[in-house]
């Protein structure tokens, strides 16, 4: 009979370390090991990470070779024609960086010289020389300009670039002067480095080293990426010495920053997303001034806290206590997920969030809950959103839930009667509790209140009313009074009917819907997953309502980034609506919607377009002249073509979504101004200057009265306006222009 272990004589970790060492040839420890998987997985643990600091090591190793004419720092400097040392900037791991200026214009340029010279390794070389190849087909305002590059006499290699005066990006947002910097100018400022990082990523380019050192704040507040030497093709045709420039099992970039997949050494596993990570560590410490895991200590340690341990909770820094609130949460968490396939599959996608958040819009990482799409509109027009918002919210939710009950039976016609009585006759007796003005959580509370006294005896309207009721709390935020219903709801339907039965679903709809507006995704999927088995058996595989329920978990998995789960699922939900509905359709149409969002998200911009193109043209096909989702499709048509850089294709989308916006909208709405924006970039990105100012300026106007002059909204106008200005050679009407606002 073989005998467990004891655990009590499981050796310590120091004990394990010199037994995998070799320093211990203990027998009594050797057979303890063999028996006893604790310690034997304790055993392969310590040499896998053994393993990957030798693979590390290796990979720091042969930076200066022997023999490498490595200049002191202060030296006088290597001789480059055309251009006199000012001094040394910059010493890493590559290169040297020296501030000189260039004698034939007189320009101070930030100029990088190989650091092993004349002695650097072919690989060394190569790599250098890669790092001028992929940033010299960069222009983008937010990535530093290669200027000028060539080779010493004595063999060593150079790059001549744009020389920036400025901060690097922590000493930016963390130095005195600004340490009370906003939270809105933080976000704003990550917006802009997401765009840089999101144009390198079109253009074929990851950056692997991803880090605030690497981004420099000017003087005018805007951000700058800088040092490429990590960088490589997004897809690497590879060949002869082109494949050797990255070795497998080699450690490249900066461990504190770097993704969990980055620390296995495999460049197979690093992509777009793993610049993605990088970009979420930087959020984390421009939010909040530290790291989101320990970084410090034995490097064993770092990697197991990258790999394995969650972001603490997010916490402003002690000296400007600004609010983090659950949607910040939400985009910091999706960023730093240790899965690439949950994180945001792009650093585009990443940015559009910020800037939705930033123009209090719903984010993409929540969208798809359509009532925390309406609790974000309630917050944005909270002074409107008295007593007539609460109506609004419960007719709408109880006009559903009659839609859908009255599909039913005759039988039904009495709940639904019931219903309505009782809602008309509780909500319309609500008053104020001493406040003029009546708001939706009286609504609510009066009919919480009025549900025990008078559906006691009716369970199965009881459950219909607190389903709604519990809805409508989710739509203004009040969760846990949302869950008391939802759930209260659940249990008498499952007293009434038992598991399995068709009402339940209804229930975990609601409660998966709670949960993922949350941003509690297990306890989501888990019930719309229960939603979804239950219809499916009851329904079939091809009805509505299935359609419906993998509609959520399509919504769900691009929460979660799992961009790949989420297009399957929209797909099946399409293949059932498009079979049960044709195709001429408004929930066909949202589904191409859907998936063209998806699309997007995954960098397959000309199949998005396809998508989005699809979709207005059943949208045109089925919906009202008028209806608001022609101008969101159009608007998002425009726009992707203007990130694509197309802007003559941009142009007629763009402006059909003004003037439906003109038409639909009162006058000086800021949807209206913002198209006006969108178009009027659109005609300058076409050198059609006299044309643009008219809308710029008109958008600017309009969004300064509808939103103030501090707002996202109203900035962008500002900065679009100061660009244009920049491009037509007329500073000084830029100059007339209030600068973009700092704190």
């Amino acid at each position: 009979m073989v005998q467990t272990p004891d655990p009590a004589d499981c050796p310590s970790m120091a004990e394990i370390e010199a037994f995998v060492s070799g320093e211990s040839a203990d027998q009594r420890l050797t057979a303890h090991v063999a028996g006893c998987d604790t310690c034997r997985e304790q055993v392969d643990a310590v040499r896998a990470n053994n393993a990957l600091m030798s693979r590390l090591l290796d990979s720091q190793a042969g930076l200066a070779p022997a023999g490498a004419a490595v200049l002191e720092p202060g030296g006088k400097g290597p001789s480059i024609p055309g251009y006199e040392i000012v001094a040394e900037m910059h010493r890493g791991g590559q290169g040297v960086v020296y501030q000189a200026r260039q004698v034939a214009t007189h320009r101070l340029v930030a100029l990088k010289v190989l650091l092993a010279g004349a002695f650097a390794t072919s690989k060394q070389r190569r790599r250098f020389e890669r790092e001028i190849e992929l940033v010299a087909g960069l222009r983008h305002t937010s990535i530093v300009t290669v200027y000028d590059s060539g080779a010493t006499g004595d063999g060593g290699h150079w790059f001549a670039m744009e020389y920036l005066e400025g901060e690097t990006l922590d000493a930016y947002v963390g130095g005195d002067a600004r340490r009370n910097l906003p939270l809105a100018d933080r976000l704003k400022l990550f917006s802009q480095i997401c765009g840089a990082v999101s144009y390198a990523h079109q253009r074929g380019i990851i950056h692997r080293d991803l880090k605030p050192a690497n981004v420099i704040v000017d003087a005018e507040g805007q951000p700058h990426v800088l040092d490429f030497g990590l960088a490589r093709p997004i897809n690497p045709e590879v060949s002869g010495e082109q494949a050797t420039v990255t070795d497998t099992g080699a450690f490249l970039g900066t461990l504190a920053y770097a993704s969990p997949e980055q620390t296995t050494g495999d460049p197979g596993l690093v992509d777009v997303r793993s610049d993605v990570y990088a970009l979420g560590v930087i959020l984390y410490e421009v939010l909040t001034g530290r790291f989101p895991y320990p970084v410090t200590g034995q490097m064993s340690d770092i990697i197991d806290a990258i790999v394995h341990t969650p972001p603490r909770p997010l916490r402003p820094p002690e000296s400007n206590p600004y609010r983090l609130d659950d949607e910040v949460e939400t985009i910091v968490r999706k960023t730093l997920a240790k899965e690439p396939d949950r994180r945001y599959q792009s650093a585009e996608a990443l940015r559009r969030d910020v800037e939705q958040y930033l123009a209090g819009e719903p984010i993409d990482a929540k969208r798809d809950s359509g009532w925390y799409v309406l609790r974000k509109t309630l917050q944005r027009y909270k002074l409107q959103a008295g007593a007539a918002a609460g109506l609004v919210v419960l007719l709408a939710g109880f006009s559903i839930a009659m839609s859908l009950l009255y599909q039913r039976a005759r039988t039904e016609a009495e709940k639904v009667t019931t219903i309505k009585v009782f809602l008309e006759d509780t909500l319309g007796s609500v008053e104020s509790p001493g406040a003029s003005e009546v708001t939706v959580r009286n609504f609510l509370d009066e009919g919480v209140y009025w549900i025990e006294v008078a559906l006691a005896d009716r369970p199965e309207i009881e459950a219909a009313v607190r389903t709604i009721i519990g809805n409508a709390y989710r739509n203004v935020g009040q969760f846990e009074a949302a869950q008391r219903q939802l759930l209260a709801a659940l249990e008498t339907r499952r007293a009434m009917y038992g598991e399995g039965h068709l009402q339940l679903a209804n229930s975990y709809s609601s409660l998966g819907l709670l949960r993922l507006t949350e941003g509690r995704y297990d306890e989501a999927e888990t019930h719309f997953r229960e939603a979804f088995d239950i219809r499916r058996r009851a329904l079939g595989q091809d009805h509505l309502q299935v359609a419906m329920a993998l509609n959520n978990l399509a919504g769900l998995m691009r929460a979660r980034g799992r961009v790949e789960d989420a297009e399957g699922l929209y797909r099946r939900s399409l293949a059932i609506r498009t079979a049960r509905l044709g195709e001429e359709h408004a929930d066909v149409a949202m589904c191409q919607f859907r998936l063209a969002q998806v699309a997007a998200d995954k960098g397959e911009h000309a199949r998005a377009l396809l998508l989005h193109e699809q979709a207005l043209a059943t949208r045109r096909a089925v919906l009202h002249a008028e209806h608001p989702d022609l101008a969101r499709s159009l608007e998002a048509i425009g726009v992707l073509h203007m990130s694509l850089q197309e802007p003559q294709l941009a142009e007629t989308p763009l402006h059909e979504c003004l003037e439906r916006h003109r038409r639909a909208l009162p006058a000086g709405h800021w949807r209206t101004a913002r198209a006006h924006r969108q178009y009027g970039d659109c005609l300058v990105a076409q050198a059609r200057y006299a044309e643009g100012e008219q809308h710029l300026v008109t958008g600017y106007e309009n969004l300064q009265t509808a939103l103030g002059p501090d707002h996202v909204e109203t900035q962008s106008a500002l900065e679009s306006l100061r660009a244009l200005y920049d491009a037509w050679g007329r500073p000084e009407q830029a100059a007339n222009r209030p600068a973009r606002k700092e704190s």
